[in-house]
């Protein structure tokens, strides 16, 4: 298992008040499921796993509002 962080880069998203945390998965898709799961927010439409690179930016999205996190592993 790995420890996702997500750290909140930008929140659009009245009464979305969760910052930075970590997630622990077995996956970087259990992770996000986990995530969005959470939040009850939509993930985004597509996403690919960096091959080489350890972190990443995704948009989530809920009533038209969005909120971006930095995701990082080891």
């Amino acid at each position: 298992m790995r420890n996702y962080r997500f750290e909140l880069l930008h929140n659009e998203i009245p009464g979305f008040v969760e910052k930075d945390h970590i997630i622990p998965a077995h996956s970087l898709e259990d992770a996000l499921r986990k995530f969005t799961r959470k939040h009850e927010i939509e993930p985004p439409a597509y996403w690919d796993e960096p091959v080489y690179d350890k972190n990443m930016e995704l948009s989530f999205k809920r009533d038209g509002a969005a909120v971006r996190y930095r995701i990082s592993w080891p």
